[in-house]
């Protein structure tokens, strides 16, 4: 993705292109996973009947494991001068 980026970059002027990575865990109860699902568009655009089912059994299966759930990001932050 690094390569795709710089060269978009680069033909609209900027250079000095850097990238950094920072990894990040986090753990999420159930209500806490669902309520982070309900900030992604393509979640609240859903249908609502489809929604409630979807996070129904997205429920469930945290809570069977232990009401945790373990997500790990990446995230990428680029930096260029103009």
């Amino acid at each position: 993705m690094a390569k795709f980026f710089k060269a978009g970059i680069q033909s609209y002027g900027f250079r000095d292109l850097e990238v950094k990575l920072y990894h990040q865990t986090r753990v999420f109860n159930s209500s806490g996973y669902i309520s982070l699902l309900n900030t992604f568009s393509d979640h609240r655009s859903m249908v609502a009947s489809t929604k409630k089912l979807l996070y129904s059994e997205i429920e469930n299966v945290i809570l069977q494991n232990d009401n945790g759930l373990t997500v790990y990001d990446t995230i990428e932050l680029y930096l260029a001068r103009k």
